[in-house]
């Protein structure tokens, strides 16, 4: 299973988006801003495997989705990260997320196919564990 790095500033949607993450078997590290997300990312490259993929919100106030996306870009634990944007909004994720997300995202069943989404860019044999 794969290391998530969760970033949504919502805690209800954050736990909730993790724990069905956790019970799908994925390492969640959940984070509230991009701050916290460049830090955990480091954090995590430094004490254990490298994240699998990160799951940011579309509408993040702040440090917008597209500028923590530029910011990742910019450390190199975080250059390559495959990056899903998730949101309860489908117009958001249909404008922002163009090539970066599969559109399917948007429509139906959003957490199923985040989850199909993560299976398919964790890399074969991820374990998950810390």
């Amino acid at each position: 299973m794969a290391r998530v790095l969760l970033v949504d500033d919502d805690p209800h949607i954050r736990e909730a988006t993790a724990l069905r993450l956790q019970v799908d078997g994925h390492h969640v590290i959940a984070v509230g801003d991009a701050e916290s997300a460049l830090a955990a990312a480091a954090d995590s490259a430094r004490q254990g495997p490298p994240l699998d993929v990160a799951v940011l919100d579309v509408e993040a106030p702040g440090v917008d989705d597209v500028a923590l996306l530029a910011l990742l870009r910019t450390h190199d634990v975080t250059a390559t990260l495959p990056v899903v944007f998730y949101t309860g909004n489908p117009t958001a994720a249909a404008v922002h997320g163009l090539s970066l997300a599969d559109s399917s995202l948007t429509s139906g069943h959003p957490l199923a196919r985040l989850l199909a989404t993560i299976a398919s860019l964790a890399p074969s044999g991820a374990d998950g564990v810390s």
